[in-house]
């Protein structure tokens, strides 16, 4: 198979109402072919925030990241996110359904802010996104 971005995990979280429901797609940068596994978000399932870039040339135009809130269900499950190159990774989150026209946010993988608890499994995870843009 050639390389392209295989759909390796989803989640959802919120209401129909008000089309509140979101939809969250990882797709990974491979040639492998698998069954998407289904994850245990939280109920923020994903935070936006624009980087605080303070360069005076291009301060105007921010990056915009995005931060997933997942359950690790056993111990170091996404460990292949801290071995990851960079834009291994892509994020595609949706609004109200996961037709095109629903999707609200495409990122890449930041391999340096990833972390895990030391703690027993089921604990919270945060992976990290960027459009890139800055």
């Amino acid at each position: 198979m050639a390389l392209a971005y295989r759909l390796t995990y989803t989640f959802d979280y919120g209401t129909e109402l008000n089309n509140g429901h979101t939809y969250v797609q990882i797709h990974r940068y491979s040639e492998d072919v698998q069954t998407p596994k289904d994850l245990n978000g939280l109920n923020q399932g994903v935070t936006f925030t624009l980087d605080s870039n303070d360069d005076e040339m291009f301060g105007p135009i921010k990056s915009q990241i995005c931060t997933v809130n997942l359950f690790s269900e056993s111990n170091f499950e996404f460990l292949k996110f801290v071995n990851a190159v960079k834009s291994e990774w892509r994020i595609k989150v949706f609004k109200g359904g996961t037709s095109s026209s629903n999707l609200i946010y495409t990122g890449y993988n930041v391999i340096s802010d990833y972390s895990e608890a030391y703690v027993q499994a089921p604990y919270p995870v945060q992976l990290t996104f960027t459009d890139g843009i800055s």
